[in-house]
């Protein structure tokens, strides 16, 4: 029996170095290490052996070197059939994977794709649907807004009409009434001008105090109607700061310039009506300062023109 040193796991490592997959590589080295040790016991002979066949016939040596030579041959021949066989196995084997490989890469890339692809489709759907549900939130929005402005605008028309029919008949019972005292004053007048003198004064202090409370009453009153006008505008630019936070910017800056223009056009029509109560109340100073003057003359009631409250409504959107 001969004991053949063949080192398979030297053989092994030197084909995983080499890009063999290991278990081949281990396979591959027990099987070339059992067909040497196989050949070598059948094919080659011992030292007793060839000591014995020299004293047996030292002739046969060239044929013995004959039989050598062929069986060495044969052993070139089966280990490079070996070497044939394994490499076409391993060729095989690599062919298999790259085969496996491909079709695996094929089946995720197809599967990625499908995902991809619907993904896609859930994406635009969700797109879609957000875009028509703010569509129909921008028009709903904007159909509230419009019927609050023509409200809005309505609303102050008919205040503004209220107060100019209110006003045109103040100033004509104030005309009217300015007329029967100055009558009464004329009347009175022949019989004694300190008389009428102290009632025109009575009567001119009444007029100022009225005066006096009526423009405090309307200040309060305005006062209190533009608190109340900018607290309805300071909750309805919150209200669609917080719902209308994407929306666009220009619709916004529209809505401010309107109400800054009807707060504008409201403190001139109030600033106007206070002008003309006080020209009014300045006239009737002076004419209680000219009327001891005119003793010799009989007293005329001046016409006093109630003066034109311009009706103008704030522009409607």
């Amino acid at each position: 029996m001969i004991g053949l040193a063949f080192d398979t796991l030297k053989y092994s490592k030197r084909l995983r170095e080499v890009g063999v997959p290991e278990p081949q590589a281990e396979v591959q080295a027990e099987l070339l290490a059992e067909t040497l040790v196989g050949l070598l016991e059948e094919r080659l002979a011992t030292k007793n052996d060839l000591s014995e066949f020299r004293r047996d016939n030292d002739v046969c040596f060239t044929s013995s070197d004959t039989k050598m030579d062929n069986g060495f041959k044969a052993v070139d021949t089966k280990m490079d059939n070996g070497f044939e066989a394994i490499n076409t196995k391993i060729d095989h084997g690599f062919k298999a994977a790259d085969t496996k490989m491909d079709n695996g890469f094929e089946a995720i890339n197809t599967k990625m794709d499908n995902g991809f692809k619907a993904a896609d489709t859930k994406m635009d759907n969700g797109f879609e649907a957000a875009n028509a549900k703010m569509d129909n939130g921008f028009e709903a929005a904007n159909a509230k807004m419009d019927n609050g402005f023509i409200a809005a605008n309505t609303k102050m028309d008919d205040g503004f009409k209220a107060a100019n029919i209110k006003m045109d008949d103040g100033f004509k019972a104030a005309n009217t009434k300015m007329d029967d005292g100055f009558k009464a004053a004329n009347i009175k007048m022949d019989d004694g001008f300190k008389a009428a003198d102290t009632k025109m004064d009575n009567g001119f202090k009444d007029v100022d105090a009225k005066f006096i409370a009526l423009e405090t009453k309307m200040e309060t009153k305005m006062d209190n109607g533009f608190k109340d006008v900018d607290a309805r505008f300071i909750a309805l630019e919150t209200k669609m700061d917080h719902g209308f936070k994407a929306a666009d910017t220009k619709m916004l800056d529209t809505i401010k310039w309107t109400a800054g223009m009807f707060i504008a056009q409201t403190a001139l029509i109030i600033g106007a009506i206070f002008t003309v109560m006080r020209m009014n109340h300045s006239s009737l100073q002076e004419m209680r300062l000219q009327a001891p003057q005119a003793q010799e003359m009989r007293m005329s009631a001046p016409a006093t023109t109630p003066p034109a409250v311009p009706s103008s409504a704030p522009p409607s959107r």
